[in-house]
């Protein structure tokens, strides 16, 4: 038997120093690859164990008619969620449950095993009814210590005119069915989501999820102007929309019986005129994001004979000249000719020798434009179209004046 005084070899001291040294090495990327290189990843999987993810709906767009009175509104009511990750005794807790809120037990686990069956987490909460009476509101506050598994959540629900008015054109919403969700073109939403399922409040959905689907990294936009009931089709759809363009342009008809500008910015207590604040007013008022609306500007403007100014009274045939025309045409184009109409926002020309009125929007009437956009939170600009600014004579930003102006006054700068 070797004796206590028998030496480790060298061979078998240095292959457990090796051994050491890599457990250690292991040990020290091990650590690394937790705090530094994965530390994202398991700072995401702590947070997901500490945050329940609720769905909060977010209201749908108004409903309007043509002269802006309401026809659909939004009220806010409470829904019943259950927290499947604070259930202790399903079949205990149930019924009781289901007797509270003054519904089916068999309802109650139904809605749970849909969600069992589609494999959601178990902090995913499931609303399980929908607009509760205050004494079912009462019921689970009053039970909070008995069945921590309920909560409640506020959402915004649609109010219909009384005794199904106009019920054929507007239509209805509606939790998304299982049905639907097996449609492929209902593959973008999930269950809980709401959504048209007739009229007015249906119109587009189908198009817009499918364009939305087709293309997820483009910006799908909508230009549209205060007629045809297309604030209320942007106000139910706007969710699907990256930004919706008012048409801030061709407000000047000669019907109206009256010389006016083509694209002036705001009203300022003139209720006879078109303007873009007006133009805007619906569809702020149908509840679509001030971010997502941009405001159109034109780069052509209008020419009325046989008036010098807006709003004189009158039988006028006015007609339609581009920006580089307009600037081309030395005869016109003249520095005494030049005003601004600083109550409407307006750039014009007004020449007496001619008897001659042109509204166009110009470099101070595109300044104007982005201070109240900001002002308003809007979300940007759409322009129509650049061709008809552009100066074939010029270089540089010099060929594109209007979009250089806007571009300066939205960023400060434009390379």
């Amino acid at each position: 038997m070797p004796g206590r005084d028998d030496k480790i070899t060298q061979v078998k001291f240095t292959v457990v120093q090796y051994i050491i040294v890599v457990v250690f090495v292991v040990l020290a990327y091990g650590l690394w690859s937790l705090q530094i290189r994965r530390s994202d990843e398991f700072l995401t999987r702590a947070e997901q164990n500490r945050i329940r993810q609720v769905p909060i709906l977010a209201p749908r767009g108004k409903l309007l008619d043509r002269e802006g009175q309401l026809i659909v509104d939004n009220y806010p009511s409470f829904s019943a969620l259950l927290l499947r990750d604070q259930m202790r005794d399903l079949n205990a807790d149930a019924q009781k449950i289901a007797d509270g809120l003054h519904m089916p037990v068999a309802d109650v686990l139904d809605k749970i095993r849909r969600y069992q069956l589609a494999r959601k987490p178990a902090f995913e909460p499931i609303i399980i009814k929908d607009d509760i009476t205050p004494d079912e509101l009462s019921f689970i506050e009053s039970h909070r210590d008995d069945f921590p598994e309920l909560e409640t959540l506020m959402i915004h629900r649609r109010s219909y005119p009384k005794d199904g008015f106009m019920a054929h054109q507007i239509g209805y919403v509606g939790e998304v069915s299982e049905e639907e969700l097996n449609s492929p073109k209902f593959e973008t939403y999930q269950r809980g989501d709401i959504v048209g399922k007739a009229g007015v409040e249906a119109q587009y959905n189908d198009l817009l999820t499918r364009l939305r689907k087709a293309m997820p990294a483009k910006v799908i936009t909508m230009a549209a102007g205060n007629w045809g009931s297309l604030d209320s089709v942007a106000g139910a759809s706007y969710s699907q929309l990256d930004q919706i363009n008012l048409m801030c342009y061709d407000m000047d008809a000669a019907g109206n019986g009256f010389s006016w500008y083509n694209g002036a910015l705001l009203r300022n207590w003139n209720f006879t005129v078109m303007t873009c604040n007006w133009r805007a007013r619906p569809f702020t008022r149908a509840g679509i994001a001030p971010s997502k609306i941009g405001v159109g500007i034109p780069f052509y403007g209008r020419r009325w004979p046989g008036v010098t100014h807006a709003l004189v009274s009158g039988n006028f045939n006015p007609s339609t000249v581009l920006y580089r025309d307009l600037v081309n045409d030395g005869t016109r184009w003249q520095p005494q000719y030049q005003f601004y109409d600083s109550i409407y926002k307006s750039d014009y020309l007004s020449i007496l020798s001619l008897n001659e009125f042109t509204s166009y929007n110009g470099t101070q009437s595109i300044k104007d434009a982005v201070a109240w956009q900001k002002s308003q939170g809007f979300g940007g600009f759409m322009t129509f179209t650049v061709e008809y600014e552009y100066l074939s004579g010029q270089v540089g930003d010099a060929r594109y004046p209007l979009s250089t102006t806007l571009c300066k006054e939205v960023f400060g700068t434009c390379q």
